[in-house]
C-alpha cells in the first residue's frame, strides 16, 4: 500500500523523518531525477527499445519493460548484445535507440500533473534545483525543453558528464558541486532503487516517487510520495521553514 504523501518511509506513520535524516543546518537545496519524477518517459524508453527490435526483426520479451526500468542504455545495450554474437556491438544499439527515443520524445513527453507549477513556485522562492539524470545530456536537455523545463534547471548533470552513473554517486556528488551546495544538504527526488542507492552513497537526503516501483522497493528513501508534485509541496516546505521564511 502507498504510504501517501504524509508518511514517511520506516517511520511507523508518525509524520516526521526519521531521527537525524535532515541535519540542524537544514537542506538547501533539491536535485531531481528526471526520468519518472519529471517526465513521464519510462514508457517511451521501453517503446524506443521495442521499436529498435521490431526493426531490426528481433524478439522482445514483455518482461524487460519492467525489467529495464531505471537501468542505463549502455547496460541494457551491453545485455542485448551479448545475447547473440551477431548482433551489432552495445555502442551502435546505444545509438539506435536513443534516435528512437528522442523521436518519441517530440512526439508527446509530458510530465506529470502539478510539477509545473510547483516547479515555479520553487523558482519564486529561489530554491536551489538542479537535474541528475544518467541520460544522456542530448536527451536530457531536449526532455527538459520539450516539457518547458529548462529555464526551472541552471545546472543538469547527465549520465555522459561523469565517470560512472547510478547507482554510482556520481552524478548526485557533481550537481551538489555545481549548485554549490554541500550534498548534505541537498535533498534528491528519486524513483528507482539504483537512484536511491546513489543519493544515499553521495551523502544526500533522498525521498522517492512511486511513479516506475512500488513502495517496497523504495523503502530506503526517507519518504516516498504518490507523485512527484506532493514531493516537491513537501521538499519546499521543509527548505523554507529551515530557513525562517514563508511558503
Amino acid at each position: 500500500m502507498d504510504p501517501g504523501p504524509d508518511k514517511p518511509a520506516g517511520s511507523g506513520g508518525s509524520g516526521q523523518p526519521p531521527p537525524g535524516v535532515f541535519r540542524p543546518e537544514s537542506p538547501q537545496a533539491v536535485i531531481f531525477d528526471l526520468d519518472g519524477v519529471l517526465a513521464d518517459s519510462e514508457g517511451l524508453h521501453v517503446e524506443a527499445w521495442r521499436r529498435l527490435f521490431a526493426d531490426r526483426g528481433w524478439s522482445f520479451a514483455e518482461r524487460w519493460a519492467s525489467e529495464w526500468v531505471g537501468v542505463a542504455d549502455v547496460d541494457i545495450a551491453a545485455d542485448v548484445s551479448a545475447q547473440d554474437s551477431a548482433r551489432p556491438h552495445s555502442g551502435r544499439l546505444v545509438d539506435e535507440k536513443r534516435k528512437w527515443f528522442r523521436q518519441l520524445v517530440t512526439e508527446g513527453l509530458q510530465s506529470f500533473e502539478g510539477v509545473a507549477a510547483e516547479l515555479e513556485r520553487c523558482r519564486e522562492l529561489s530554491i536551489p534545483a538542479a537535474v541528475g539524470t544518467s541520460s544522456a545530456r542530448a536527451e536530457a536537455m531536449l526532455m527538459l525543453q520539450v516539457m518547458g523545463f529548462a529555464s526551472y534547471f541552471p545546472v543538469v548533470v547527465a549520465g555522459d558528464d561523469v565517470p560512472r552513473v547510478k547507482p554510482a554517486p556520481d552524478i548526485f556528488v557533481a550537481a551538489a558541486q555545481e549548485l554549490g551546495v554541500p550534498a548534505e544538504r541537498c535533498i534528491v527526488v528519486e524513483d528507482s532503487p539504483g537512484g536511491i542507492e546513489a543519493a544515499r552513497a553521495a551523502g544526500a537526503a533522498v525521498v522517492a516517487v512511486a511513479s516506475s516501483f512500488s513502495t517496497d522497493r523504495l523503502g530506503t528513501a526517507e519518504r516516498v510520495f504518490s507523485g512527484t508534485a506532493d514531493a516537491i509541496r513537501w521538499i519546499r516546505g521543509v527548505i523554507v521553514t529551515g530557513q525562517g521564511r514563508k511558503q
